[in-house]
């Protein structure tokens, strides 16, 4: 290397700093770093003539989303997540594949009160009391208005929402009663 070598992210300049003919400091943004994947690392040395060296893979480990249509297509999908950063107020939104604004959604911790925060496990969809329209759809993982991860298109057919328990009548029994009938209430409650 020599003064002038360059740091180049994905064919972007960094600000680069020589160190010596064998070592650059590069500063990367926090764009560079705002999700998992690959970042294509070149040095590039002017004038023309001089060259790009070879490309060199930095690997950013980050939040990841792993979906799949169910196999009878009616739903409802699991979404597992990993790697996340852990803060609060982070949410999953199902979008429609074609664009538009979300149609779901859950905080990263699962439904709609838990806001605290979780790095990795698994979300169901549509949640509680939601039906969908048959299509495909995207998840993405959002924080602070930045989405971090996204997945799908997932295929939808004849969507069969989550069933929500809203109530129990009789509300409690004795114990060594008699057997009884129990009336449940609720919401998404699909005949066989």
């Amino acid at each position: 290397y020599v003064s002038s070598s360059r740091v180049y992210v994905n064919g972007s300049e960094r600000q680069t700093t020589y160190v010596s003919a064998t070592e650059l400091k590069a500063q990367l943004t926090a764009a560079d770093v705002a999700s998992g994947g690959g970042l294509d690392i070149t040095v590039v040395t002017p004038p023309l003539g001089v060259g790009t060296s070879n490309t060199k893979v930095l690997t950013v480990v980050g939040p990841s989303l792993s979906c799949a249509s169910p196999a009878d297509r009616k739903g409802p999908v699991e979404l597992m997540f990993s790697n996340g950063p852990g803060g609060t107020g982070e949410w999953v939104g199902l979008y429609p594949a074609a664009g538009g604004s979300y149609v779901d959604w859950q905080w990263i911790a699962g439904g709609r009160t838990d806001r605290s925060t979780a790095t990795t496990g698994t979300l169901v969809f549509p949640t509680a009391g939601v039906s969908l329209s048959e299509g495909e759809y995207r998840f993405k993982w959002q924080r602070s208005g930045t989405i971090i991860a996204e997945c799908g298109p997932v295929t939808l057919l004849d969507v069969v929402p989550q069933p929500a328990v809203s109530g129990l009548y009789p509300a409690d029994v004795v114990a060594g009663s008699p057997g009884f009938t129990l009336h449940v209430s609720g919401s998404g409650f699909v005949p066989t």
